[in-house]
C-alpha cells in the first residue's frame, strides 16, 4: 500500500513539474528557455507552430532583426573604411559626408535593432505562454 502511494504521488508530481516545464523563458534578455534549456530561434518558431500565430510571428521577426544586426555590423566600418579612403585620396567633401552619413545611419539602424531583438523576444515568449495556458 505504501509503494503504490509513493508511486501516486511521484506521478502527479512529474506530470505536475512537466506541465510547467512546457512554458518558455525569457533569459539574459534575448535567450529562450524552454525545459530548462536555452532554445536556438528556430526551435522557438517550431514549438510556436500551431500554439500561437502571434509568438511565432515575433519569432520570425526575431529572425530579421538578428540579419539586420549583422548586416549592419558589416556595413558600418565599410562605409567608415571608405570615407577614411575618400579623405586620404582627396575626394569631394559631398562624397566624403555621404560615407560617414550612411555609417551613423547604420549605427542608429544597428542600435534599435538590438532593442527591437529584446523586445520581440519577450512578447514571442509572452505570446507563447498565453497560448499554453488559454488551450
Amino acid at each position: 500500500m505504501k509503494k503504490l502511494l509513493v508511486f501516486v504521488f511521484m506521478a502527479t508530481s512529474i506530470a505536475g513539474i512537466s506541465q510547467s516545464n512546457e512554458e518558455m523563458k525569457c533569459i539574459e534578455k534575448n535567450k529562450i528557455e524552454y525545459n530548462g534549456e536555452v532554445i536556438k530561434l528556430k526551435r522557438a518558431i517550431e514549438l510556436s507552430e500551431g500554439v500561437s500565430e502571434v509568438a511565432m510571428r515575433d519569432f520570425k521577426s526575431l529572425r530579421l532583426a538578428k540579419l539586420r544586426i549583422i548586416a549592419n555590423s558589416l556595413l558600418i566600418p565599410s562605409f567608415l573604411g571608405i570615407g577614411i579612403i575618400e579623405i586620404s585620396e582627396g575626394e569631394d567633401k559631398e562624397s566624403i559626408a555621404y560615407s560617414f552619413l550612411f555609417a551613423a545611419g547604420s549605427t542608429l539602424d544597428l542600435l534599435n535593432s538590438r532593442n527591437q531583438k529584446s523586445i520581440l523576444t519577450k512578447s514571442g515568449v509572452e505570446a507563447y505562454n498565453n497560448a499554453i495556458q488559454n488551450n
